[in-house]
């Protein structure tokens, strides 16, 4: 089903506006497009790509340790996802969803387990040479 079918939104009878607290009356409504979550994760990744670039960061040694690794993460967050939703602990009412689901997770869910480790690990790498090059950065002697 390309369109989501019973998934999509409409169908459930659920609106395209999800209400957040905040604004005078204490609900202001907030409008997601039905890519917005596949939107946000590409954004995410782009920036990932573009630091890993830039910074020149390698975060594996071997394509095979890259993609055991993103693999290993992968597994465990789609299983996590998986059991939540099952359970009823995590729902998906399809606001800012594409439509596409796969088994009881989105699309969406399955990119998040691949996305969000990159972009962790990119960060956090980035982060580390910098601050490991500002501090073998000689110190200018402190005066009396």
């Amino acid at each position: 089903m390309s369109d989501g079918g019973p998934w999509r939104a409409e169908a459930k009878g659920l609106p395209h506006t999800t209400r957040v607290p905040g604004g005078p009356t204490g609900i202001a409504p907030t409008t997601y497009t039905d890519s917005m979550y596949f939107v946000t994760l590409g954004a995410f990744f782009a920036l990932a790509v573009g630091l890993e670039l830039k910074f020149r960061v390698h975060l594996y040694r071997t394509r095979k340790e890259r993609l055991l690794i993103t693999l290993i993460f992968f597994v465990i967050g789609v299983v996590w996802d998986s059991i939540s939703t099952l359970q009823k602990i995590w729902v998906y009412p399809g606001n800012g969803l594409v439509g596409i689901w796969i088994g009881v997770l989105p699309l969406e869910e399955y990119l998040f387990s691949l996305v969000v480790p990159f972009w962790i690990l990119t960060v956090y790498r980035v982060l580390e040479g910098k601050l490991s090059a500002r501090a073998a950065r000689p110190q200018p002697p402190q005066g009396p």
